[in-house]
């Protein structure tokens, strides 16, 4: 009779929500070298970023700049004074994503 191991869990847990991203994006975007996971999970992570803030009411998109990448995202959300917190925790969530698969 063979003993079976019983399944682990695994969980995986995130940091300081407050954290900046604004730096670590920007030098990740710009000077850093993504891998092909990493580019590709930020591309597809943007493209779902961009539906989602689409479906939002129309005074709710008037609150986050128009942005094609996000690298633009970045620098425009972070030089603007008024927050929304959706876009704070989305990007939060894509840096530490991004750190976490390189």
């Amino acid at each position: 009779m063979v003993a079976q191991k019983a399944p682990q869990l695994a969980f995986l847990l995130f940091g300081d929500q407050s954290l900046d991203t604004s730096a670590f994006l920007a030098d990740f975007l710009r000077q850093g070298n993504p891998s092909v996971l990493s580019r590709e999970f930020l591309r597809l992570a943007t493209n779902a970023l961009k539906d989602e803030i689409n479906e939002l009411p129309r005074t709710e998109r008037q609150k986050i700049p128009e942005f094609r990448t996000l690298r633009q995202l970045n620098e425009k959300y972070h030089a603007q004074k008024i927050k929304y917190p959706g876009i704070d925790s989305a990007l939060l969530c894509m840096t530490q994503l991004a750190h976490y698969i390189e």
